[in-house]
């Protein structure tokens, strides 16, 4: 049976934070297609202890109702693709029955790293078990495209993180939150024990006014205040926003445990209009021109002596600010866009053949 000419979607995943799923769906609906919203949490409960479990896991009797909603949903919406969003509970035999039921494709996306340090975690586990049954496996970065193939998946491409054209824009001017926050330096983001923290030492050390916002940092906060750092809790939406919008410069860490080559701040931070300081990787170099569009650094060494120059230097670091901003708009690196290439792209894969139920003896 043919698409019709608005596809439909089914977007299964937690909804936990708004630049998700949640942003994801709404640009696939911008694209032109119906989407549905499949939220796996509601069956995980009651209370934040049983959903931990359960996505920690990967088991408890939510996990079997989840499966059997979606395929109710299936059944009753026959869509063109089922995107599964970080759903390790979606297993083979899950994926084969919405075939049957009506499905065309079946396809799985995860930002984080199913290969890397982590990978013998349940979750990742019971992830990699269901590539062989996916039409395409969807992944964060390059180096997950030949490990998903060799875990079994038909198909295994790129789809990068982007930024969201209705938040990730300046505030006006006169927002109060850029004259409390106002630094010379912000990282807004995780802890991870993979250098960053000595990396804001040493450029507070180096006499620069530097700001931290973002989980797990409590339990170094003394430590970085009594360096001269300022460290705050997450900041969402607009507040994220006015903490890397109020920076001279505004910092980019790339997490050692997802093995990262770029990161979904790579295309905030410009859209925001904010010179960018990342740390030189190849991926970067192509989504960026290093000196006009954002500037890269080596080591420590390296990123203290270019965020002194870039804070020094007002026009030079609005016109990085102006080239990033201009470059993550013409390539394209917006929800909306980044939605409208994945549709095209997964309705381009032939549908594969509902598997019938094997025949047992007996």
């Amino acid at each position: 049976m043919p698409s019709p000419e608005r596809p439909r979607v089914i977007v299964a995943g937690e909804y936990a934070f708004d630049f998700y799923e949640p942003a994801f769906a709404a640009g696939l609906e911008r694209a032109g297609a119906r989407v549905d919203r499949f939220v796996d949490q509601r069956f995980f409960g009651p209370g934040s202890l049983a959903r931990r479990a359960h996505n920690r896991f990967v088991r408890g009797p939510g996990i079997l109702f989840a499966r059997l909603a979606l395929l109710a949903q299936v059944a009753r919406t026959r869509p063109d693709v089922v995107l599964a969003w970080r759903t390790p509970w979606l297993d083979v035999r899950t994926i084969e029955a919405a075939r049957r039921l009506g499905a065309r494709r079946v396809v799985t996306y995860n930002n984080d790293d199913p290969f890397g340090p982590d990978r013998d975690l349940p979750i990742w586990r019971a992830y990699r078990r269901s590539l062989p049954a996916v039409d395409v496996a969807y992944v964060y970065r390059s180096a997950n495209v030949d490990e998903a193939l060799a875990a079994g998946a038909p198909r295994a491409r790129v789809l990068r993180s982007a930024f969201d054209p209705v938040v990730h824009r300046a505030l006006p001017s006169e927002d109060p939150r850029l004259r409390a926050l106002a630094c010379d330096v912000a990282f807004v983001g995780h802890h991870e024990n993979d250098g960053r923290e000595e990396s804001l030492v040493a450029l507070a050390r180096a006499g620069l006014d530097v700001r931290v916002s973002g989980p797990n940092w409590d339990a170094h906060a003394s430590a970085l205040r009594r360096e001269g750092v300022t460290v705050t809790g997450p900041m969402l939406g607009q507040d994220y926003v006015a903490a890397l919008q109020a920076a001279k410069v505004a910092l980019v860490f790339l997490s050692a445990r997802n093995r990262d080559t770029y990161t979904r701040r790579c295309f905030e931070i410009p859209a925001i209009e904010t010179a960018m300081l990342a740390p030189r990787t190849r991926d970067l170099e192509a989504l960026f021109c290093d000196g006009e569009e954002a500037v890269f650094y080596d080591d420590v060494a390296d990123l203290v002596a270019k965020a002194r120059a870039l804070v020094g230097d007002d026009a030079r670091r609005a016109s990085i600010a102006r080239g990033g901003r201009v470059r993550v708009e013409r390539d394209g690196h917006d929800v909306n866009a980044r939605a409208a290439q994945w549709l095209s792209d997964v309705l381009s894969i032939p549908e594969r053949a509902a598997r019938r139920p094997a025949r047992t003896r007996g």
